[in-house]
């Protein structure tokens, strides 16, 4: 399974970088006038496949797979044809390709332009047709798209479901996972989409409730319903922090009782606002310097590492500035 996943991704780098490779000033000109019989006029360069490059460019700017069989090179062809097909939104092009893996792919990204599960059909190996299918749900925010991802791919089919639940805001969406967990993985992202703390309370392990809890506290700033968080201390530490930050409330990281963590929230708090003052509130003078260099990076003002009590980090501080300059 991972050799596949591996080779797909490899197909996808190899073929979308097609339209990279070094300029060549006379294919671009065939290319311009759209005429594949100049491609023979070419001299063939040292690796043997200038001509199938030009051939893959023209066929690309005519959407002419045709032109495609005239490549020699099994790699410049199959790119050419999985080229091809995702501009003209035509799977049929994809068919010619030899390799299992390039032609899934292919079909893959036809799909996904034209927004159709049903050309995920004619991938054949189950994960990446699951992985097809849920692409397309993703855009269509069609929950019965998922019904089409294979039954032996359950973790694909529920993350289908936990995509499009999310994307809508649709709790109900997520009736369709039986399992606890992904059930409340799908619960907690809707309840983030929605900053509805309401929704969290849905959510059957405690843990995942309150980590729900953090997360939706972390969008809308309100502190106060850290104190909801009932197990997970680390996560109502993050709660804290996220709410300072979001909120810009400083109170919120008192609320704080490890060091390391209101020292961490302090900092949060000057970066995103790009006010040193916040910084001043750290208990050590390491985690302080760090926040004042930090600080002045966010605001680009060079002002602040003058707070920086270190020589040595406010000289590394300052030597940015002046490195920029």
């Amino acid at each position: 399974m991972k050799k596949l996943i591996a080779l797909l991704l490899l197909t996808i780098i190899l073929f979308t970088s097609c339209e990279f490779i070094s300029y060549d000033s006379e294919i671009a000109d065939i290319k311009k006038k759209g005429d594949p019989d100049l491609c023979y006029n070419l001299e063939e360069n040292e690796k043997g496949d200038r001509r199938d490059r030009c051939f893959s460019a023209v066929a690309t700017k005519i959407d002419d797979p045709d032109v495609c069989g005239r490549i020699e090179s099994k790699y410049w062809q199959e790119g050419c044809f999985s080229d091809v097909a995702r501009h003209t939104k035509n799977e049929d092009t994809c068919l010619p390709i030899e390799t299992e893996t390039t032609r899934y792919s292919c079909m893959a990204s036809v799909a996904l332009e034209k927004k159709d599960v049903r050309v995920c059909k004619n991938i054949y190996e189950d994960y990446a047709k699951g992985n097809c299918v849920r692409n397309i749900a993703k855009e269509t925010n069609n929950p019965e798209d998922c019904e089409e991802v294979p039954l032996t791919e359950k973790n694909i089919r529920q993350g289908c479901y936990k995509d499009v639940a999310a994307n809508t805001k649709d709790i109900t969406i997520c009736d369709n996972i039986e399992e606890i967990g992904p059930l409340d993985d799908c619960i907690m992202g809707v309840a983030i989409n929605s900053e509805s703390l309401i929704d969290c309370t849905q959510i059957q392990l405690q843990n995942k409730e309150d980590e729900c809890i953090w997360q939706v506290v972390g969008r809308t700033g309100d502190g106060e319903k850290c104190e909801e968080i009932k197990e997970a201390i680390e996560y109502k530490e993050y709660c804290y922090s996220d709410a300072a930050v979001s909120s810009g409330k400083k109170e919120y990281c008192l609320k704080i009782e490890g060091s390391v963590p209101k020292n961490h929230c302090y900092k949060e708090m000057a970066v995103k606002s790009k006010n040193p003052a916040t910084c001043a509130d750290i208990s050590t003078s390491d985690d302080k310097d760090r926040c004042y260099a930090e600080t002045a990076y966010a605001a680009d003002s060079k002002e602040i590492c003058e707070s920086i009590t270190n020589p040595a980090k406010k000289a590394d501080c300052l030597g940015r500035f002046q490195t920029e300059e």
